[in-house]
């Protein structure tokens, strides 16, 4: 299995949700922007009966020239890019 292919469970909005970490960074972009509540940690899915918690890391790296907040989401040894519209 592939990092793009690995599976996670995550709370957004209250309810579980299931997918890959980009899954996850679409919905914490959508928590920046709508005060949506998310989930700070992400439970990865193993095999069929098991899950392993992890929380996720964000970084910071920085504004580009549209004034896009951009991040780096990691869990465990797998990252996924984020962008915040700055002019929002």
């Amino acid at each position: 299995m592939t990092n793009d292919d690995k599976q996670y469970v995550w709370i957004f909005n209250g309810q579980l949700t299931v997918g890959t970490l980009a899954n996850y960074a679409d919905n914490w972009e959508s928590s920046c922007h709508y005060e949506i509540p998310i989930s700070g940690s992400v439970w990865e899915v193993e095999g069929r009966h098991g899950l392993r918690m992890h929380k996720v890391h964000i970084t910071f790296d920085g504004i580009d020239d549209n004034e896009s907040v951009n991040f780096t989401l990691i869990v465990y040894a797998d990252t996924v890019h984020a962008r915040i519209d700055g002019r929002a």
